[in-house]
This record gives structure tokens, C-alpha cells and sequence, in this order.
């Protein structure tokens, strides 16, 4: 264009002298002859610095038709200069706008020199939307543009450009691979809630067709806000597919109440209640399907049962027929482990805080109660606690639940929980056990010698996977030997042709030597200086510049370090034992109090452990390095 215009003065309306008229020309011609279509839009372009391998795009900021309606997206549209039939900057033009160009230090700063502009667009007309869209629109924006473009055709009594860009936006996407599955889910939910609005059942049917594992959210909603299925718009079977998709309980309960709000939203203002309840009865239906037909159960599915149970309880007529269908969907699944340690978890929150459906959370509990224990999954519980920020205590919830005169089935669960505690994730060990053993002693009347068999079995569970056994005191070199071994072969093992790698192969297997002195090659030769120079440390290296040889001295740092680490992890567990409540915790442990909190079944008994050993070592005590007698071998 010979001018340039503000975003909301372009429009052909108020285009100034030759661009007026040369933009009519062209929209006449369009008209006349079709397949292309005229839009305005804003550009700028910057120029490229000599630091950048590729000239930079021109952007697109803003995009209108010819009567001023906005159609680009928030985000810039990069297109490539070669679309450009004219070039509208070069060496003659100054820029109009600049930034940068100051010093940084003693050198200057790039400058970034800004060029805009008001051009016409010729465009496909069937690319139009995929033109403007690009490759990676963000899924607001193409959900604003939508929605600017539905105004349009309620607003304008069905302009037709607006349906025609509407429906180019949803072919395009039906036709898209996209990279995610969330991603698709949500565009094509867009297209499918567009569609009802449009009265196109064959591109909702499409639309449902596209998706496995149905639409996102706010698509639902805003189906229920269109939907009526007295009078349907599409096909009611396609709604049913669209509402079930994917045949996951807990997806299809949030689809349901998604579209359930946005309908009690559309229809707000609606004096007769009638056609609600005829919407909930319909989607009660759906439901009582779901519950009958699904054949794959989730752990998600848990939270859904109880919230569909806990949000009829105004209803008590339906809570119960809903209570009834629920229990058959267990029945089916009653040996699925995930589901049912998730749902006893539900239950078990629940009635932390009863409320009017405590009977019937309770009535599920006591059914699923010995399914529940014989698939106890220990691990589960704790990352659940972890994973919803939920205070700890829910097995001992589940304990305190279980009936008194199920004596059998008590004794079961602290089975299940002793046989499992060794095999937890080191963190669950640390984090988690001792809680537990914490809750547990708070139970009244726990105390018989199954009791205290349980507590013992996870106070030893707790401090040898936490603590650890103490590492004993080595009696040769037989450690340092494999550990500098590996240090050599990482680097570049010993060679065949040289003789001091065969008399350090030959020093390094011999468990009960300390020190070896080769001569001066050692220094300059790289492969064997390394395995000992660049930080392994379990092998000392002295140089004799007198001499000129070099001495190898066996070091005992890597039993040093793993005895600091061991006392780190003692003193911590020690440290928070001794916040358990002593007179309660002497009662649950017994006879092993002493030996088990003290920790003196991990320690090595030093004093009454006798062997003959080449390392001559002080024994260990609370800190400190262990310090090695030294002992030479000389070439001779």
C-alpha cells in the first residue's frame, strides 16, 4: 500500500486514493472470477544482522477482510519474502523505527532497524483459515478466532463468509495430525461443539469419528449449552458416542457433568424445568450404561464412584439406584488390585469427615473389605498420601475400620504390611515408614505379641534399609584392589607390552601388599598416571625427584567415606527415634527396645571380634578417617 494504517483503521472503507481503488479493483475481480480471496493486513519486517545465517521473516501482526473484521490470530504469522510481489524496503528507505546500537563494555551493541507496512493479501480462497492458522496455533487463540467468527454468523443472520471460514477451520483440523493426543482431543472437541451450532451433523459425526479418547472439558460444556435432546440437532447416537468415547468410568462421569453445567448454563433463564429433567434423567441413563458396560476399570475410576454417590445425596431415591449400579461396576472388578486399593483410599477419606452418604460409603467398605486386604498394595498408600497432600494415617484408618470381631482379617493386613515394608523405594523407607509406625502406636488395645512381632518387624525394616549394617573393618587390600582396578580399566586398562603396568596389575592383586616403587616412566606416561591423578584417590602417588621413581601407596578412603556416610545415616534415624514417644514405643518393641533404637543390632562389635589384618586400623568411632599403617616394598 503507498500508506500505512493503525489496526483499527484498516478496513476497505477507509483506505486512502490509489490503495481505495486498487483494492476494489482487486476485490471486484476476486468476485467475478473466484477462487482467490482479499484480506488487509499490518507487516513489519527487521532487518537481518551480519551475525545471522537466515533473513528473518516478515511478520503478519494483524489480519482483516475487507470490512475490517479481525481473522489473524494474536500471535504474529511469519510468511516467507518471496511472497511479496513488490519489494517495499531497501537501501533507499530509512527504517521507521530503531532499537539497540548502544555500547556494551568497549563494544557496540547490534542494531535492529523495524520496517511496517499495510499490504494486500491474495489468498486461496478454499486456505484461507489453514493460511492464517500456520502449523502450531495455539489452541486459545484458534478458540478466540472461533468465537469471533460464530458472533459474525449469529449477529449477521448466517453470514456466509464466516460459516465458510468456520468450516475451513474445523476441516483443517480434522485433517491435522497432531503431535499429542491432548492436543487433538481439544481441537477436535472445538470442531464438534462448532459443528452443533452450525447445524452440520456430518462434520459432528466426523468430528466423534476422530477422537479415541473423547473431547476436552470446555468442548463438553459447550456442547451442553447447544445441546437439546428432545429435539436433537445432530444425531443422538453420535452424542451418546461422543459422551462414552474412550469407555473410561471416570472420563465419561466428567463428561456428563460438563455437559449437564454447560446446559443449566445456556438455559438459565428458562422458565420450565421440564426439558432439565428430562436432561438429567437422560444422562442418569447414560451413566447406568456406563456402570453395566465398561470393561476396563482405572485407579481413577475410584475417586468417580464416590463423588457420583456423595453429589446425588439430595436425591436419596436416585443416590440409591446410583449406589445399586456402582456395586455391580465392583462386583465386576472386585480382584482389579489398582482399583480397589484406590477406592478403599477413597472410602477411607471420606469418612474422615462423614457426611449424609456415610451408610452408603460405608456399606462399599464392608463390601469390598477382604478383596481389599488380600490386594493390599503398601507402596500405593504412600504415594497416594504424597501425590494429594493428604495427611498421613490412612492405614491406620483402614486397620481401625475393619470390624474387631475380624480378628482373621486384622491379622492379614499387619501380615501384608510387614511382608511389604522391605521392598519399598528407598525414599517411601525414609519418609514414610516410620509415620506409619508412629500412627500405628496410637491405636488402643495394640499392644498383644502380634503387636509387638509388627512393630519389630518395621523398626528392623526401617533402620537396615535407612542405616544399613556398619561396613566391617577391611582385613586386607582386597577392596582397594577392585576399586582402582575399575578406575584403570575405565580409563585405559594396563598394556601387555609394558612392564610397569604388569608390576602395578601384579601389586594391585596381591591383597596383603600396601606399597609399590616403579620407576620414572610413571610420571610421563598418561596411562599410568591417570587412573590415580584424576580424582579417584584410593591410590596415593609420591614423587622422588632424588630418586626418580614414584611410590603407589594403598589407601582405605573408600571404606573412610562409606563409614562417614553410614554414621550421617545413623545419627539421622537416631535423631528421629528419639521423638517417638519412648514409654509407648518400649511397650510395642519389647525386649529389642535397646538393641533396635540404639542400633547396636548394625554395629560391628569391634571388641569381641578378633582376626588377624594387614591393615592396621584404629576402630571406628562416632567420626573421623581411619588412618592406615604404612608398610614399603621397594624394586628390590
Amino acid at each position: 500500500m503507498d500508506h500505512k494504517y493503525t489496526n483499527a483503521g484498516l478496513g476497505v472503507a477507509l483506505l486512502k486514493g490509489k490503495d481505495y481503488h486498487r483494492v476494489q479493483c482487486a476485490a471486484q475481480s476476486c468476485a467475478e472470477h473466484g477462487g482467490f480471496f482479499v484480506l488487509l493486513a499490518n507487516m513489519v519486517r527487521r532487518d537481518a544482522h551480519e551475525s545471522e545465517d537466515e533473513e528473518p521473516m516478515p511478520d503478519l501482526t494483524h489480519v482483516v477482510d475487507l470490512k475490517g473484521n479481525k481473522l489473524s490470530l494474536a500471535s504474529a504469522l511469519s510468511i516467507p519474502e518471496y511472497t511479496l510481489l513488490r519489494n517495499v524496503w531497501g537501501w533507499e528507505r530509512a527504517p521507521d523505527a530503531q532499537e539497540g546500537g548502544g555500547y556494551v563494555g568497549n563494544e557496540s551493541e547490534e542494531e535492529d532497524r523495524f520496517y511496517y507496512d499495510t499490504v494486500m493479501l491474495l489468498v486461496p480462497r478454499h486456505q484461507v483459515m489453514p493460511f492464517l492458522l500456520g502449523d502450531r496455533a495455539p489452541v486459545n487463540e484458534v478458540r478466540e478466532l472461533i468465537g469471533r467468527l460464530k458472533k459474525r454468523v449469529g449477529e449477521e443472520k448466517d453470514d456466509p463468509t464466516a460459516k465458510e471460514f468456520i468450516i475451513q477451520i474445523c476441516q483443517n483440523h480434522l485433517s491435522t495430525n497432531h503431535d499429542t493426543e491432548e492436543r487433538k482431543n481439544t481441537f477436535i472437541g472445538t470442531v464438534a461443539s462448532t459443528a452443533v451450532l452450525l447445524r452440520n451433523a456430518e462434520l459432528f459425526s466426523k468430528a466423534v469419528k476422530k477422537t479415541t479418547d473423547g473431547f476436552d472439558g470446555s468442548s463438553y460444556y459447550a456442547l451442553g449449552e447447544l445441546i437439546c435432546i428432545q429435539h436433537p440437532i445432530v444425531p443422538e447416537n453420535d452424542i451418546i458416542e461422543a459422551l462414552t468415547k474412550g469407555g473410561r468410568l471416570y472420563k465419561i462421569t466428567d463428561n456428563l457433568k460438563y455437559c449437564l453445567n454447560g446446559f443449566l448454563h445456556g438455559n438459565v433463564d428458562r422458565a420450565d424445568s421440564l426439558e432439565i429433567q428430562y436432561l438429567q434423567r437422560w444422562l442418569d441413563s447414560l451413566l447406568f450404561q456406563s456402570l453395566n458396560d465398561v470393561t476396563n476399570a482405572h485407579p481413577e475410576d475410584a475417586a468417580a464412584l464416590v463423588k457420583i454417590i456423595v453429589n446425588n445425596e439430595s436425591d436419596k431415591f436416585r443416590q440409591f439406584a446410583i449406589y445399586q449400579g456402582v456395586k455391580k461396576f465392583i462386583h465386576r472388578f472386585l480382584q482389579e488390585e489398582s482399583l480397589i486399593n484406590a477406592l478403599v483410599m477413597e472410602l477411607l477419606i471420606y469418612s474422615r469427615n462423614p457426611g449424609p452418604s456415610q451408610r452408603f460409603i460405608g456399606n462399599l467398605f464392608r463390601y469390598i473389605l477382604e478383596s481389599a486386604v488380600s490386594n493390599f498394595k503398601l507402596e500405593r498408600y504412600f504415594t497416594f498420601v504424597k501425590a494429594h497432600y493428604i495427611s498421613p494415617g490412612l492405614i491406620k484408618d483402614f486397620y481401625e475400620q475393619i470390624p474387631a470381631d475380624k480378628e482373621s482379617i486384622r491379622s492379614e493386613l499387619l501380615i501384608r504390611i510387614q511382608a511389604q515394608a522391605p521392598a519399598l523405594a528407598q525414599e517411601q523407607i525414609k519418609h514414610s515408614l516410620l509415620p506409619l509406625i508412629q500412627d500405628m502406636m496410637t491405636v488402643p488395645d495394640f499392644s498383644s505379641s502380634e503387636a509387638q512381632g509388627f512393630f519389630q518387624s518395621l523398626f528392623i525394616t526401617y533402620i537396615t534399609r535407612f542405616v544399613g549394617e556398619e561396613p566391617k573393618k577391611p582385613v586386607d587390600w582386597t577392596g582397594t584392589q577392585r576399586i582402582v582396578t575399575e578406575a584403570m580399566i575405565l580409563h585405559s586398562g594396563t598394556r601387555t607390552n609394558c612392564e610397569s603396568c604388569l608390576r602395578i596389575k601384579e601389586f594391585l592383586n596381591d591383597p596383603r601388599t600396601e606399597t609399590l616403587t616403579v620407576a620414572s616412566e610413571f610420571k610421563a606416561s598418561s596411562h599410568l598416571r591417570e587412573p590415580y591423578t584424576s580424582g579417584f584417590g584410593h591410590l596415593k602417588h609420591q614423587w622422588d625427584e632424588q630418586t626418580g621413581t614414584s611410590t603407589l601407596t594403598k589407601t582405605l578412603r573408600w571404606w573412610e567415606n562409606a563409614h562417614r556416610e553410614w554414621e550421617d545415616r545413623a545419627s539421622s534415624a537416631t535423631s528421629v527415634i528419639k521423638q517417638l514417644p519412648q514409654d509407648r514405643l518400649k511397650e510395642c518393641l519389647s525386649q529389642q527396645y535397646d538393641d533396635l533404637t540404639s542400633l547396636r543390632v548394625l554395629r560391628v562389635d569391634y571388641e569381641s571380634t578378633s582376626h588377624e589384618s594387614v591393615c592396621t586400623v584404629q576402630n571406628p568411632g562416632q567420626v573421623g578417617f581411619i588412618v592406615p599403617q604404612k608398610r614399603q616394598l621397594s624394586d628390590a
